[in-house]
C-alpha cells in the first residue's frame, strides 16, 4: 500500500460516520485498533483533520467493514448516498472511481474505438501526443490559480478552490498516457483497466475529428465531445460508480 496522503472533507467525514453506524461498529472501538484517542476519530468524522495517509484510511474501512474490500465498500456506500454535485468535488471519491477501480474493457468498445482510428486515419503517436497536451487546461490555469505545476503529478485528481471563494472546490487532473499502455489496449492485451484510461482515448479521438472542421474548440464542442464520449461508454456498460 502506498504512504500516500489523502485529502478529507467535512462530507466525506459525515460519510464515515454515516458507514461506521450502518456497520454498527463504536469509534471507540476503531480508536483502539489504531492504538489512538477517541478525540482523533471524532475529529476524523467531523472533517476537522484533512489529510490522513492512504494505508490508515483502508485500515479503518476494512476494520468496520471486517473485510479486505473496506475501501470498495466506503466508496460504493459513497456512490449510493451523495449527488452528482458532491461527487465531482469529492477528490479521493474521483480517485478512487476514475483512477484506482479496475474494469473489464467491453471487445466491442476496443473494435469501436480502432474502426474510429482507422476510419480518421489517425495515427497512435498522434492520439497520445493529442492526449499529453491536455488542452483542456488553459495555459494560464497553474498560475491563475497559484499552483506549482512541477509538482502536480500525472494520472490523479487534484482539488482547488474557485477564484472567489475558499470553501468551493473543484478538481482538475493532468494526464500522462504511454505508447505502450495505449498499444496493449487497443491488441486486447489489456483486459481491465481504469475508466479515465479508454474515457480519454475516446474522448480525444472525438476532439481530432471536430479539429478538421474548426481550428479552435470552444468550450461547447468540448462539452459535446464529452457528452458523445460517455454516451459511447455507457452503452458499451463501461461507466463509473457515480454513473451507476
Amino acid at each position: 500500500m502506498d504512504n500516500i496522503k489523502i485529502h478529507l472533507t467535512p462530507e466525506l467525514g459525515a460519510s464515515l460516520k454515516e458507514f461506521r453506524s450502518q456497520y454498527k461498529v463504536l469509534a471507540k472501538d476503531i480508536a483502539t485498533m489504531l492504538g489512538k484517542s477517541g478525540a482523533y476519530v471524532s475529529k476524523l468524522e467531523k472533517g476537522e483533520i484533512l489529510q490522513i495517509e492512504k494505508k490508515e484510511f483502508v485500515r479503518i474501512v476494512n476494520f468496520i467493514t471486517n473485510s479486505e474490500d473496506g475501501y470498495d465498500k466506503f466508496f460504493e456506500y459513497v456512490s449510493d448516498l451523495a449527488d452528482d454535485e458532491i461527487l465531482e468535488r469529492l477528490t479521493l471519491f474521483l480517485n478512487f472511481d476514475w483512477i484506482e477501480r479496475q474494469l473489464p474493457i467491453p471487445e466491442e468498445l476496443i473494435k469501436y474505438i480502432n474502426g474510429r482510428i482507422k476510419k480518421d486515419n489517425i495515427e497512435i503517436e498522434q492520439l497520445i501526443d493529442y492526449i499529453n497536451i491536455n488542452d483542456d487546461i488553459e495555459n494560464t490555469f497553474f498560475e491563475e490559480y497559484k499552483i506549482d505545476k512541477n509538482s502536480v503529478e500525472s494520472n490523479v485528481w487534484y482539488p482547488y478552490y474557485e477564484l472567489d471563494s475558499n470553501r468551493v472546490t473543484r478538481n482538475f487532473i493532468w494526464i500522462h498516457l504511454e505508447k505502450e499502455v495505449v498499444e496493449k489496449i487497443l491488441s486486447y492485451k489489456t483486459k481491465k483497466c481504469n475508466y479515465i484510461t479508454i474515457y480519454v482515448i475516446l474522448y480525444h479521438i472525438y476532439k481530432l475529428d471536430e479539429l478538421k472542421k474548426y481550428p479552435i474548440l470552444n468550450d461547447t464542442i468540448r462539452a459535446a465531445c464529452k457528452k458523445k464520449t460517455e454516451e459511447k461508454l455507457h452503452s458499451n456498460k463501461f461507466y463509473t460508480l457515480a454513473y451507476k
